[in-house]
């Protein structure tokens, strides 16, 4: 019995070998997209209420219940007929401190009491409209105000994609165009920063510390310049840092900024976030700097969690304990077998 026990062993241990020689690896295949991208052009239509002229998006000032009718023209260039689709949106903070025109967000920021995806309505005829080859549309979509008289702006977006065939295998090219729309009817307001969470956890596989920044007010701010580090609490020796170099926010948003943490573990602890936002927009009378100091704590079970959370396994790992696994099912069976073969050897006695 124990001659076939080591054949087996023998046996594992050779494929064992094979795997780590010649070197198994899991690799997903990046296909080439089969669809072409759709050239097709958008341009508004210069609206009566618009306060900047020459630009190529909607400046509107619009009176309280007053509504108006934004038009976008919508070309196709190509030599085959184009279906596009086409809805409002609200803009908002993305995680990159970049203003996103392109989604509807499912929830906003507590400050913002309207929405401009709510206040545009589109007619189901033109929500989904196909061009002929060579040849351009008009849409309309109906801008509605609130009946109360508001201080500040409104962002968002008339937003048309086009449709494209689902396919089975490789890439699919997507894009699609975004006409911003900002509309105001009261006095305008500065944009103020608040420092809302700071905490640690795992994004997109990797550590890091979120930052939750918001601007309550309803303005627009661009220009910006974002430097953030992070360090242990009364101590000045910088662990982690990050710049952004070009940072801006939709008025009434707020969004995660994500802080790298790096290859190194967390450690539990006490640590303070140090921000600076600079801002050279050009409605404020001289260059405008918030700075923000937040303590936050990491406990052990949270260090250890983002930890695992984020541990990358070497393929071997896998092998090894998938070899230990069959060994131990095989040893198992053999030692059943060979008890098996000795309790009918007793009662044959």
């Amino acid at each position: 019995m124990s001659k076939q026990l080591w054949r087996w062993l023998g046996t594992i241990a050779a494929i064992f070998g094979i795997l780590i020689m010649s070197g198994v690896s899991v690799t997903k295949a990046a296909g080439t997209s089969d669809v072409q991208a759709v050239p097709i052009g958008v341009t508004p239509v210069v609206n009566k209420n618009q306060i900047s002229k020459g630009v190529s998006y909607y400046d509107l000032k619009l009176g309280a219940g007053k509504s108006t009718d934004l038009k976008l023209k919508i070309s196709n260039i190509s030599s085959k007929a184009v279906t596009v689709k086409l809805k409002a949106t609200t803009a908002i903070t993305n995680s990159n401190a970049v203003i996103d025109y392109g989604k509807i967000p499912k929830t906003v920021d507590s400050s913002m009491r309207y929405r401009l995806d709510k206040l545009i309505k589109i007619a189901p005829a033109d929500r989904k409209i196909t061009i002929p080859s060579k040849r351009a549309v008009l849409v309309t979509a109906r801008l509605t105000m609130p009946d109360k008289k508001l201080n500040g702006t409104l962002l968002g977006a008339l937003h048309v994609e086009p449709v494209t065939k689902k396919v089975k295998k490789g890439l699919q090219s997507k894009y699609a165009f975004a006409v911003a729309c900002m509309v105001t009817n009261g006095k305008q307001v500065k944009p103020d920063l608040k420092l809302n969470t700071v905490k640690a956890g795992v994004r997109l596989g990797q550590r890091v510390v979120t930052v939750n920044v918001q601007n309550y007010r309803a303005s627009l701010l661009t220009k910006g310049h974002i430097n953030t580090t992070i360090t242990r609490q009364g101590q000045n020796r910088v662990l982690k840092h990050l710049v952004v170099q070009t940072a801006a926010f939709a008025p009434n948003t707020n969004f995660n900024l994500p802080v790298p943490w790096g290859s190194s573990a967390i450690a539990p602890g006490n640590y303070t976030l140090h921000m600076t936002y600079t801002s050279t927009d050009g409605q404020f009378a001289h260059k405008k700097t918030w700075k923000f100091n937040k303590d936050f704590h990491i406990s052990a079970v949270q260090a250890a969690r983002y930890n695992l959370g984020t541990l990358q396994i070497p393929w071997w790992i896998y092998v090894i304990i998938a070899f230990v696994v069959i060994l131990l099912i095989v040893l198992i069976w053999l030692l059943l077998k060979r008890r098996k073969k000795e309790d009918k050897a007793d009662d044959s006695k």
